[in-house]
């Protein structure tokens, strides 16, 4: 692949940078009025941004700028009603398109302009972190394209552009090359008025941390408004209802709950530079009416006033001055391996982090499991040196938010963290900022990764164990001995729309509408009447014996059992980052009818099992959900397959023995162990 050349701009003309100036004053008639930009769209985009500009009283960049950064409340949802996609594409793709011509790539106009476009690609976007990349390896990958691209090299003093099209030989990647090269830079990718992608360059390392200040948030506040700050708000529904970060009373009253409440629950909080006990102090003074009235700083006495308020009722009052500071975690060993995680309980993650230890272990590294209860923070620091956290974003964030990064100091932390959609949300960025390194369990995920994330991305196949007890069979479980039993299993708490067993009765009933030799059995956790599409499920299946809804929890033993007694595996997601129960059925030489997209696609392969034709489509009732796409499986061919398996049994299970030759060459604990164990010693972390 011919990497693009990017060419410095030239410089600005008088022409165009006057025309073209992002001074406080601009309008959008100097933008819009030149070709190919008709004059409807100028006006459709005053229309859209001067309702911004008079509620918030800021200029139209700043207003999108905040607008970016802090989502959106009541007033601003009913000023920004015209201002949709659409229009932000258009003022984005005319500033793109005119940015070199205009001059604005370098010259007193380019840090607005950088600062606009940064902030329509990173949309809510709490951190950006960049580590030194692995050779060249990542350039600027994008959706498949036939259109010509511009690309947009961000540096900090001055931008570069270049432009191009799609390489015919590989049409989703275009690669980028710096020269010279700009630690500093990000590049951004449009075309057709869509953005597409917003990379970081490879480069010297550069870290804004957990505390960097975001300065849009922070005017007039007597503390800065911190990427951890804006996370946390991010995760907290309670807090963005309280605390409308697009107005300057919402900013205020944010910051004022991080320091009189918060820092009780998150006391990172308190390692932001500036956060200071004297630097609280006068935040609270700041804040605080009464308190001005009551001390009168400028007098001797006022002074000493407020002092022994400080004193005596301060730490009541204000959690940021009662909170002890946070402390580092001693020493590191080395030779062994931490793994953080919820591993003791009844969840896939928890089985992640059993399984990751097994693997430890039969390569011969002593392992310190460290239990994190949902919900919960853990005991004790982590013991060595090396550290696997395997844990949700949202749980690296809480953590993160509450232990510090000292909790993590000296320690080399990779992430094996379950996700199941094409994007890494904007709102969990920040956990990035906890992790040296991120190891994929299944090329789907380390596809996402490698998009996003701005450490190391690892190709790192989970290991797979299904032990069994002593004696277990079908009368244990109530099931009928002699039917061909197809098993679908799911965490009702990950979501019925996601897990999707609806598709397996579906497909069961459609493939077997009378015959009375075939049943299914729907081993279920944590189902409810809460739970959304849980009545549903249970009215489909009425009236149908053939159908054995097991809801309850078992242990790792017995649900292997359960799954060892049927005679075939069904899972129709609409996701999967990996999918441990396909997995452990292929282990246990079942055939596996799964969905042919995502995590299952690296195992369930033609060759191996049976994998289900869908078509992709918007995903609209699900976490963190904006933008993203899954996987819609076809019902008739699921019907079709479970049909053929059924009926032509010695054919499907010399197809389930390669399956479970595959898990056993990849995913068992010693093999597995091995791989984690070479790249911790090619690391030196061990």
């Amino acid at each position: 692949m011919t990497p693009l050349a990017l060419r410095a701009a030239p410089a600005p003309g008088v022409d165009g940078a006057g025309r073209f100036s992002l001074g406080p004053d601009v309008t959008l008639t100097h933008f819009h009025a030149d070709r190919p930009w008709r004059e409807g769209t100028a006006l459709a985009c005053r229309t859209a941004l001067d309702p911004l500009r008079v509620l918030l009283r800021q200029p139209p960049w700043r207003v999108l700028l905040l607008r970016c950064e802090a989502g959106e409340g009541p007033a601003l949802r009913e000023a920004a009603r015209n201002l949709d996609a659409g229009t932000l594409a258009a003022i984005t793709a005319f500033l793109v398109d005119k940015a070199e011509d205009a001059g604005l790539l370098e010259g007193p106009a380019y840090p607005a302009l950088r600062d606009f476009l940064a902030g329509q690609v990173t949309a809510l976007h709490p951190l950006y972190r960049r580590w030194p990349l692995e050779g060249r390896r990542q350039g600027l990958a994008v959706a498949p394209l036939a259109a010509p691209v511009t690309l947009l090299c961000l540096g900090a003093q001055a931008g570069r552009v270049a432009r191009s099209t799609a390489d015919p030989l590989a049409p989703d990647l275009h690669s980028v090359v710096i020269d010279p090269p700009e630690p500093e830079a990000a590049v951004l990718a449009f075309t057709k008025g869509r953005l597409l992608r917003f990379s970081y360059m490879p480069g010297q390392a550069h870290d804004e941390g957990l505390h960097a200040p975001i300065a849009t948030l922070s005017t007039g506040l007597p503390l800065p408004i911190t990427r951890l700050m804006l996370a946390l708000w991010h995760l907290r529904p309670d807090l963005q209802a309280l605390f409308p970060l697009m107005t300057q009373e919402g900013r205020s009253g944010f910051l004022s709950w991080c320091l009189l409440e918060g820092a009780r629950v998150y006391p990172a909080l308190l390692d932001a530079p500036g956060w200071t006990q004297a630097g609280i102090a006068a935040a609270v003074y700041q804040a605080r009416p009464d308190l001005q009235a009551a001390f009168d700083l400028r007098q001797p006495e006022g002074a000493e006033g407020f002092a022994l308020w400080r004193k005596f009722h301060g730490g009541r009052e204000v959690a940021a001055l009662a909170v002890p500071a946070l402390h580092r975690a001693p020493q590191p060993e080395m030779g062994g391996v931490s793994i953080i995680g919820h591993a003791s309980a009844a969840l896939g993650i928890g089985e992640d982090a059993r399984q990751a230890a097994g693997a430890l272990q039969a390569a011969g590294l002593p392992v310190d499991l460290v239990d994190m209860p949902p919900g919960g923070g853990p005991a004790r620091p982590p013991r060595y040196r090396s550290v696997l956290v395997c844990l949700t974003g949202f749980d690296l964030l809480d953590l993160l938010a509450k232990e510090g990064e000292g909790f993590f100091a000296d320690r080399k932390v990779i992430g094996l963290l379950p996700w199941e959609l094409p994007h890494w949300p904007a709102s969990l960025r920040l956990a990035y900022a906890g992790l040296d390194e991120i190891w994929a369990m299944s090329d789907f995920l380390a596809r996402v990764w490698r998009r996003e994330a701005p450490v190391p991305v690892l190709d790192m196949p989970p290991a797979v164990t299904a032990d069994l007890p002593a004696q277990f069979s079908r009368a244990g479980f109530g099931l009928p001995e002699k039917h061909y039993l197809f098993h679908a299993g799911f965490d009702a708490r990950s979501t019925l729309s996601r897990k999707n067993p609806a598709a397996a009765v579906q497909a069961f009933q459609r493939a077997f509408p009378t015959r009375q030799s075939v049943g299914l059995v729907l081993k279920a956790m944590n189902g409810a009447p809460d739970i959304p599409g849980w009545a549903g499920l249970q009215a489909a299946i009425a009236g149908d014996p053939r159908i054995h809804l097991l809801n309850r929890t078992e242990d790792r033993l017995h649900a292997n059992a359960l799954l060892a007694c049927c005679d075939a595996h069904v899972s129709l997601h609409r996701a999967e980052g990996f999918g441990r129960i396909p997995a452990e059925a292929l282990l246990l030489g079942k055939p596996v009818i799964a969905t042919g997209w995502s995590g299952t696609a690296d195992f369930v392969t033609p060759e191996t099992g049976f994998p289900v034709d869908s078509h992709l489509i918007p995903v609209q009732d699900y976490p963190h959900c904006a933008g993203q796409f899954w996987a819609e499986p076809d019902i008739d061919h699921a019907a079709r397959l479970m049909r053929w398996v059924a009926g032509n049994r010695r054919q499907a299970q010399r197809i389930a023995a390669a399956g479970q030759a595959l898990m056993r060459a990849q995913h068992d604990p010693a093999v597995v162990g091995q791989r984690y164990r070479a790249r911790l010693e090619s690391l030196g972390w061990l």
